[in-house]
C-alpha cells in the first residue's frame, strides 16, 4: 500500500514539474486583470486558481464557476472577459 502511494505521489509531482517547466519556458500572452468568484487555469493536467496579476499563456484553458469571471488583458492591450460557468481555451494567439 505504501509503495503504491509513493508511486502515485511521484507521478503527480512529476506531472506537475513537467507542466511547471513548460510554463516557465512559455511566453506570456496576457495578464489576469480582474478575477471574481471561482476561476481556474488549466495547464496540461494541473488546475490552479487564477489570481489578479497572473501571467496567461498560449494553450491555457480557463474555467469559471457559476459565480466566477475573469477579465484578461492581452499583450496588445485587447481585453477579453470570461463570464460565469465558462470553459474557454486559448489555442493560438497572434500579434504583429
Amino acid at each position: 500500500m505504501r509503495l503504491a502511494l509513493r508511486c502515485a505521489l511521484v507521478v503527480v509531482f512529476g506531472a506537475y514539474a513537467a507542466v511547471a517547466e513548460a510554463a516557465k519556458d512559455a511566453t506570456p500572452i496576457g495578464t489576469a486583470k480582474i478575477v471574481t468568484g471561482e476561476a481556474f487555469v488549466v495547464r496540461g493536467t494541473v488546475r490552479t486558481p487564477v489570481k489578479v496579476g497572473d501571467a496567461l499563456l498560449e494553450h491555457d484553458v480557463f474555467e469559471t464557476s457559476a459565480g466566477g469571471s475573469i477579465g484578461i488583458t492581452f499583450i496588445d492591450n485587447t481585453s477579453f472577459s470570461i463570464g460565469p460557468s465558462s470553459h474557454v481555451a486559448i489555442d493560438t494567439y497572434f500579434f504583429d
